[in-house]
């Protein structure tokens, strides 16, 4: 590699390491890939392309030879991306100290083995922290020298990227522990995504902490190469769907901005139901009553259902909505989940948008609300059939009687299961009392006219003996 070409990629490395100060989500995420030298020289490329690729290759690949100035120092040659990762300033701020290795790695279950070879034994006490992790966790300088030759012999795809975050999260990767954990947690689903066995990949990573904002390079390549798996550039890139959800995963865990939201979302679905329970408020009333004529008397009532149709969630959302104004610390609360949800909206070629989960998340929080609002037209429907409450329910001249309103506050669900159950205990006991009496009424009317006959015949009897004589 000639010195154009290597400042050319070391000015790539050092860009992306300084990126920090333009990151506007927690996490920025990036991959590409470099593909084997055999793919380069049967594609129809120009050479001077192929060459270049190639030239890249050996970067990635560590493959370059070291430097006569950098072997006579005895320092890191940056020609190799190995080298690059490793380098002392950029790494020394993250490792885990000497002292803290020992117990570190005998945490993690090497018992004197080294975890990624079975061939040397190690001593975790004497062993020395290379700079570099992976996702079972810190890759010693012993074991270095063998991902180093098993990269340069590789004949698959090498992949390699940065992963950074806003200085605001910093804390987040405060040594190479935060950031083998965050590795061993998002990496196995992304190569899976992309049909992949992360058990066969090897994970070659280092955090780098001179920069404002931390960030991890990271090299991954297939440890036995299958060859439909390499015979195709194609085969190297990674689907947008499953890149899109690596970085809204990872931003959600490191901003903690899932735990937010569902407290959040909790605290807007409690105070729903709790203000339109307890609340007596004659628009509410009217606001439920007119929509219960809206919706299907019979069916499945729910917000998703095909019984409700995209005209009943229309009007739903609007009772919704109607609602909400009637209460201004509901649509406070509204304000604080919807914004939770919005703050992910990204910038692209100058349009907002709003990646696919976080839609899901918006539609999710309709629907809830909406099945909440459906809940209240059930309990009012319940309540005018059972003509347990007067027409003033939601009205401030409530004459429910006191012992029924007191159930419903205490626990609601048992209350309408309660009143259910003695309706149906009703009519038992209506039919029962009704077939006993027709039974009765059908005995006793049967029974008098067999006593009616049987007088009859004797009274012929004792005639027609009277004749005789």
């Amino acid at each position: 590699m000639n010195s154009k070409d290597t400042e050319r990629l070391k000015d790539f490395l050092e860009k992306v390491d300084n990126t920090g100060s333009k990151i506007t989500s927690p996490v920025v995420f990036s991959i590409g890939y470099s593909a084997p030298k055999r793919l380069y020289a049967k594609s129809s490329l120009s050479d001077a392309k192929k060459e270049r690729y190639c030239i890249e290759r050996d970067f990635w690949s560590s493959n370059n030879k070291v430097s006569a100035a950098a072997s006579k120092e005895g320092g890191p040659n940056s020609n190799n991306s190995l080298d690059y990762l490793l380098e002392e300033e950029k790494v020394k701020e993250g490792l885990i100290e000497e002292d803290a290795l020992t117990s570190f790695m005998e945490e993690a279950g090497y018992d004197g083995i080294d975890y990624f070879t079975n061939t040397k034994k190690l001593n975790v006490k004497t062993a020395t922290n290379s700079g570099a992790f992976s996702d079972k966790g810190i890759i010693t300088k012993q074991r270095m020298k063998e991902l180093r030759k098993e990269l340069q012999t590789n004949e698959g795809f090498i992949w390699h990227g940065i992963i950074s975050l806003q200085d605001c999260y910093n804390a987040k990767f405060e040594s190479q522990k935060d950031a083998i954990a965050f590795i061993n947690k998002f990496f196995p689903k992304l190569f899976k995504d992309n049909n992949r066995d992360f058990s066969n990949i090897q994970i070659i990573a280092s955090l780098h902490c001179n920069t404002e904002n931390r960030h991890i390079h990271f090299l991954a390549y297939e440890k036995n190469v299958e060859s439909w798996h390499a015979s195709s550039h194609t085969q190297g890139i990674f689907t947008p769907e499953s890149l899109e959800a690596f970085r809204n995963n990872s931003s959600d865990y490191i901003s903690e901005w899932s735990s937010h939201y569902a407290i959040a979302r909790a605290e807007l679905l409690k105070q729903f139901k709790t203000l339109t329970t307890e609340q007596k408020n004659s628009k509410l009333y009217n606001i439920i009553q007119d929509l219960s004529k809206e919706l299907p008397k019979e069916g499945r009532l729910s917000y998703n259902s095909s019984n409700i149709g995209n005209e009943g969630r229309k009007k739903i959302d609007l009772a919704r909505d109607e609602i909400i104004e009637l209460f201004p610390e509901l649509k406070d609360k509204r304000q604080e989940a919807l914004g939770l949800i919005l703050s992910n909206t990204r910038e692209i070629d100058g349009k907002k948008v709003l990646d696919k989960k976080y839609k899901g998340l918006l539609k999710d929080l309709n629907e809830r609300l909406g099945n909440v609002v459906i809940g209240i037209v059930k309990n009012f429907n319940f309540n005018s059939n059972t003509n347990l409450f007067k027409k003033d329910y939601f009205s401030n001249t409530n004459t429910t009687p006191k012992r029924i309103t007191k159930s419903i506050k205490d626990n609601p669900t048992v209350f309408l299961k309660s009143a259910k159950q003695k309706r149906k205990d009703g009519i038992i006991k209506f039919t029962n009392g009704a077939f006993s009496s027709a039974i009765n009424n059908y005995i006793k009317d049967h029974f008098s006219r067999s006593l009616e006959e049987i007088e009859f015949e004797i009274l012929l009897r004792e005639r027609k003996k009277k004749n005789a004589d």
